[in-house]
Formats: C-alpha cells, structure tokens, sequence
C-alpha cells in the first residue's frame, strides 16, 4: 500500500492506495484510516452499481488513467453507493466522448465501514493490451465543511488532471 498525500496537510484522515491487476481486471483499492463517521455517520445503504455525473461533488474515489503514447487520458469516479463514471480527455482538461480509444468498464465495487476505517475497491475492466499510468486520488468532504484532496502528489493547487505532477510517481499499467 501506498499513502497519499493531502493537499491541505490535514492529518484528520491517512489514506493508504493500493492495486492488483489479473489479465484486464484491475482492481482499485483506497483506505480510509482516522474518524469515518464525519464522512459517513450512519450505515451504508445496499450497493446498487449505476452510473452517475458530478460524483467529485461528494467523497469521490478517483483514478486517472494516462495514455503513454500521447496527451489522452482517462478517469474514473466512484463512490460508496456504487456510483460511477468515466471522463474522457483528448489532452489536459479537453473533454472527449471516448478515453484512448478503448472501453473501460466497472464490474464491482465493495466497501467494508467500522468505527476507524472504511475500504472501498472498484473492480475496472480494462481494455486489451493496456498501456497506462495510474495515478490515484480523492475527494473527501468531512461533514466539518471543508474539503480534502488526496494524491500521489501535488504541485502548487489540487489538480489531479495535471500528468507532471504525478508523472514520477504513477503507476505502470500493462
């Protein structure tokens, strides 16, 4: 597992990242460690899988797929409800209406909530041959009113669209 960083350096939550990748399943796996219940004070509601718009606008698990060979990219969105969605760029905040020219889907996502700690995964259905660096993030709104962004790493804002800033430290997807 690797930890992501927060922006604002508020230690209220650590967030651990990790993956695990079978042929072209990927498996997207975030930790919340520290007082969850400011995020979720109650019990979770049955998982419907559907997918949604805007989810950054509530805690939003995230991932951004980067083309290798070119400016494209991918991501992903998904929350504790099951909600999901792909935004697709031709380059650094350019919508497009594919990602890379491939398919990407979500088949699952499962989440576990105790009193210290929340796990969510999304389980994504990659295209054939992926060729791809992964770089995690999150969007955390504490029921305190402010807002949280985790990543790999940050530059000088929050901006998880930005490929140099977690170029170095993003993960190879093959």
């Amino acid at each position: 597992m690797i930890k992501l960083e927060e922006f604002s350096e508020d230690k209220t939550f650590e967030i651990n990242f990790s993956y695990s990748q079978s042929k072209n399943e990927l498996w997207l796996n975030f930790t919340v460690n520290g007082p969850v219940q400011l995020l979720y004070p109650q019990e979770l509601p049955t998982i419907e899988l559907k997918q949604a718009t805007d989810l950054w606008k509530k805690t939003c698990f995230e991932a951004f797929f980067f083309n290798q060979e070119g400016p494209s990219y991918c991501e992903v969105n998904f929350n504790v409800l099951g909600e999901y969605c792909f935004l697709f760029f031709d380059d650094y905040r350019i919508k497009s209406t594919h990602c890379l020219g491939l398919d990407f889907k979500i088949k699952a996502i499962q989440r576990e909530l105790s009193d210290k700690k929340l796990k969510v995964s999304a389980l994504v259905e990659l295209p054939n041959n992926p060729s791809f660096l992964l770089s995690p993030t999150l969007i955390l709104y504490p029921n305190s009113g402010e807002t949280l962004y985790y990543a790999l790493k940050h530059g000088a804002k929050a901006d998880f669209h930005s490929r140099q800033v977690t170029e170095n430290k993003a993960f190879i997807i093959r």
